[in-house]
């Protein structure tokens, strides 16, 4: 592995709108290969953008124009010192600052079966669950109301 740490040795909490352990939002897609190994996936989401899968399949990272734009977290996303991996989703949505009661914002059929899936905009999080448990969190950028501003609410100056 050349000096790359295995995933469970990587710090993985998650700073919204920012990060999540060494992996940073905006930051070049080539980054990732200092520490983790993956592999380039062929989704066909259009011609700027990539998606790269860590060897354990733990981590998803997309880039647009060669920036990473989305980090799925598949085994960890710990927020507040909380792995919200395997969490049931009223737990994980009250860890979060939303109502516990929130319901879904979409659903989405996989082979397995239904995945739910919570958009948390405040906090740049989309929470997918199955069976009433985390499966992953997908985290990004967080955008002002314009669509376009990337704004950084937490990082302290």
């Amino acid at each position: 592995m050349g000096g790359k740490k295995a995933l469970k040795e990587i710090d993985a909490t998650w700073i919204p709108g920012e990060s999540v352990g060494p992996i940073v939002l905006g930051n070049p897609a080539e980054s990732i290969s200092s520490f983790l190994t993956v592999e380039r996936k062929n989704y066909d989401c259009g011609p700027e953008d990539e998606t790269f899968c860590d060897v354990d399949d733990e981590w998803m990272i997309s880039a647009e124009n060669g920036y990473i734009s989305t980090i799925a977290c598949f085994r960890k996303c710990v927020y507040e010192g909380v792995n919200l991996v395997g969490l049931p989703i009223e737990d994980c949505l009250e860890r979060l600052g939303c109502d516990r009661n929130k319901s879904a914002d979409d659903s989405v059929w996989f082979e397995d079966g239904d995945q739910d899936v919570y958009e948390v905009d405040s906090l740049g999080a989309q929470i997918w669950v199955f069976k009433g448990r985390v499966d992953s969190i997908a985290v990004m950028e967080i955008y002002d109301e314009d669509g376009v501003t990337v704004i950084h609410p937490f990082r302290k100056s």
